[in-house]
């Protein structure tokens, strides 16, 4: 009867050790931010809105103008979806390379962009177009045109300029990741106050300055590079 008993108590034991290591091991289930689906609609609706009105496709609403405003708020909803998967993971300690990180991204939007690409080439020898400069094309090819502002504003498929910019977000991401999860709570707030600073010296160095006027890049016609204020107005738009 002992022998029996310490049996039992055995294999009690043993099957409650089973049953922690299955709950502890098992894998934690994805969460799907579903709420961010109708903030991407609204946005995207609201740019195409932006460009039709650009273009004088729409009526004269104030609100219409304001469309091209949701593109960096796109950039900040990557990084943070980015970061929630990361620390909502098994391993939220885990970042892949910077090459391996980009390529998994661009596996999802390159051959689309490369279908665009060619058929933008083919529709425009076609109809006898002239076509961007050699070193444009080249390097669009490799998503690099916001990258250098002679190309940007040139290059095919110009809507695709974030693009361009993401490669380096990706490409930096694991780093900056790391480095943010260590942060103290006080430490990232004031980081990004500092990084809200910057925007605002394309409106003071203005104000400060009586040989600059406060709508100088409202200069700058669409596809031009020849004076400094181009480069600058390109440079400020679309460089990552």
């Amino acid at each position: 009867e002992e022998s029996e008993e310490k049996n039992v108590v055995a294999l009690r034991e043993e099957s409650e050790e089973k049953n922690v290591v299955a709950t502890t091991t098992e894998p934690k289930k994805k969460e799907f931010l579903k709420s961010l689906g109708i903030a991407r609609l609204l946005a995207s609706q609201h740019i195409v809105l932006g460009h039709l009105y650009a273009k004088g496709a729409t009526p004269e609403i104030y609100f219409f103008r304001w469309g091209y405003t949701w593109v960096p708020w796109f950039f900040i909803l990557s990084g943070y979806v980015l970061t929630h998967a990361r620390l909502n993971s098994s391993k939220p300690t885990h970042v892949d390379r910077s090459f391996s990180h980009v390529a998994k991204r661009m596996s999802t939007i390159f051959p689309m962009y490369a279908f665009g690409l060619f058929l933008t080439m083919i529709l425009r020898v076609a109809r006898g177009l002239k076509l961007p400069r050699y070193d444009t094309l080249i390097f669009q090819s490799f998503l690099m045109q916001s990258w250098i502002p002679i190309w940007t504003e040139n290059a095919f498929l110009s809507q695709c300029w974030f693009l361009s910019n993401l490669i380096i977000y990706w490409a930096v991401f694991g780093y900056v990741y790391n480095q943010i999860r260590l942060m103290t709570l006080k430490s990232a707030f004031v980081g990004l106050c500092i990084i809200s600073i910057i925007p605002w010296f394309v409106i003071i160095v203005p104000a400060l300055s009586n040989d600059i006027e406060f709508n100088w890049y409202s200069q700058h016609k669409w596809g031009e590079t020849d004076t400094a204020m181009d480069i600058w107005t390109i440079l400020l738009k679309f460089n990552p």
